[in-house]
């Protein structure tokens, strides 16, 4: 019998059990189908007789769907990926499958807890994503736009922060530059007999840093 015909039948006898019905030999001579389905069932070793052993035999038929139900969605967005097929995995899978549920959450949350923070941060320091990644060219496939969007980091997004990172690191460096300049040029005033003082002031006007380096 089908699983779906199995679960009908069980809804059926316990029905007729809760109602008070027997399962003497005139019920089950006119339900056929429940007469085949307890000659094939067995709770403890023998025939299920009680609503007690029809609920546990129903509550194992929704667990083998559920765990049918797991294989078949894990090998369609799981196992095409690369991970191991549910076969693998023995009858109980959901016990191997346990072992990816962290992987998985992580996996699930990384947008909300990774990707849209750093997305804010780019806004508010005035990039403007939106029409960045609309400027990308489209990647064709299931999982296109994520591949499209993996490529705009790597390939666009972070050569351009790097740029940019080295222009702010050039101004931060010109302006020490400049208060190293101005702090010489007074103490230049100040000790105009020391050589020292001369000379490192010369190597920051040349921008010569091993000259710099001997004067120190």
């Amino acid at each position: 019998m089908s699983r779906e015909d199995q679960e009908r039948v069980l809804n059926e006898i316990l029905a007729h059990l809760e109602e008070g019905g027997k399962l003497g030999s005139f019920a089950l001579f006119t339900h056929k189908s429940w007469s085949k389905f307890i000659e094939q069932a067995a709770v403890n070793n023998a025939r299920p007789r009680i609503a007690e052993h029809f609920h546990a035999l129903r509550r194992l038929l929704r667990l083998h769907g559920l765990r049918e139900d797991l294989r078949t969605r894990w090998d369609r967005q799981v196992a095409v990926l690369g991970a191991p097929r549910s076969s693998e995995m023995g009858d109980e899978v959901e016990k191997t499958l346990m072992q990816y549920c962290d992987t998985i959450e992580d996996c699930l949350g990384w947008q909300e807890r990774v990707w849209l923070p750093l997305q804010q941060k780019l806004k508010d320091l005035g990039f403007r994503w939106e029409k960045f990644l609309a400027e990308q060219p489209a990647v064709l496939g299931p999982e296109g736009e994520l591949v499209r969007i993996g490529k705009a980091v790597t390939e666009g997004l972070l050569p351009i922060l790097d740029s940019r990172f080295k222009k702010l690191r050039l101004i931060e460096l010109e302006e020490v530059r400049t208060e190293l300049k101005d702090r010489l040029k007074l103490a230049a005033r100040v000790a105009k007999a020391s050589k020292v003082i001369g000379q490192l002031l010369v190597s920051v006007n040349d921008e010569n840093s091993n000259r710099l380096s001997r004067s120190v």
